[in-house]
């Protein structure tokens, strides 16, 4: 089983990336939060395996974020998702320590499958 955190200030976007990893029998959604800083305090109590998250988001950036969960949690894996198409926010997160990037709109066709690549990488 695959604990994932989903991550994004847009609750809209959040609750579609939670419905598409529902979907899978293997996947169990520990927690959702709004902002880096969510992202890091649900990363130290729920313990995922893979955390997809919003690069552009208020009070932490995902890109902060990110830096900070995979200094405490190198086991961790983090996905960036963003809806921008440019390289430079996939280098600030590769940067950061992600081993994944998706543009929101390939989620439906594209999500699972780097979930399921970061969990057993």
């Amino acid at each position: 089983m695959m604990r994932v955190l989903v991550i994004d200030d847009f609750t809209g976007m959040r609750d579609v990336l939670i419905d598409i990893l529902r979907e899978h029998s293997d996947v169990d959604v520990v927690g959702a939060g709004g902002n880096g800083q969510d992202a890091v305090e649900l990363a130290e109590s729920r313990r995922p395996d893979v955390i997809v998250m919003d690069i552009t988001m208020p009070r932490c950036s995902g890109v902060e974020a990110t830096r900070i969960i995979t200094q405490r949690f190198p086991d961790m894996r983090v996905i960036g998702v963003t809806a921008l198409d440019d390289d430079a926010s996939e280098a600030a997160m590769r940067d950061a320590g992600a081993c994944g990037f998706l543009l929101k709109e390939q989620a439906p066709d594209r999500l699972y499958s780097l979930v399921h690549a970061a969990h057993y990488r």
